[in-house]
């Protein structure tokens, strides 16, 4: 599951990695800036937004990694709220998915003894769409940097 609460970032992202996207826009941008890790993930973005397409319709990709890198690096990105969550390790529909109990949410109250975890409720897209396109962006940069360095 990650780090339960005071852990230092969201424990558990849930749906919000889906409202992290890269298209063909993004594409184009990760093409023409000419950095070397700008081009590798231009080089493979496109595999990844003809297999959503098949699936979705939509030549659009979710960020689901980028956005956890994001959110350690800038826990700004998301919005959290500390909710009970458990590995359901006995239900038939749903064994082995993570399981966050909203109920407290709606003036009810949780179910057992789940432990509190940091799960992220919402997302800052942009931002995180802007910090992934200046990270690739300045790969060459960074590199050149570190070699001054040692």
């Amino acid at each position: 599951m990650g780090r339960s609460r005071g852990g230092g970032g969201p424990a558990a992202l849930g749906g919000v990695t889906t409202r992290v996207h890269f298209d063909d826009e993004d594409l184009a941008a990760l093409t023409a800036s000419g950095d070397p890790a700008a081009a590798f993930a231009a080089g493979i973005l496109p595999h990844y937004l003809d297999v959503a397409a098949s699936r979705t319709g939509q030549r659009r990709c979710a960020l689901h990694d980028p956005l956890a890198v994001a959110a350690a690096v800038d826990p700004s990105v998301v919005t959290t709220e500390a909710l009970p969550v458990r590995v359901e390790t006995a239900g038939g529909w749903t064994r082995g998915m993570t399981v966050v109990d909203l109920r407290s949410r709606r003036g009810g109250s949780a179910a057992g003894d789940a432990p509190l975890t940091d799960v992220a409720l919402g997302v800052e897209a942009e931002p995180v769409r802007a910090m992934l396109h200046a990270r690739l962006a300045s790969s060459a940069v960074q590199q050149h940097d570190r070699g001054a360095l040692a």
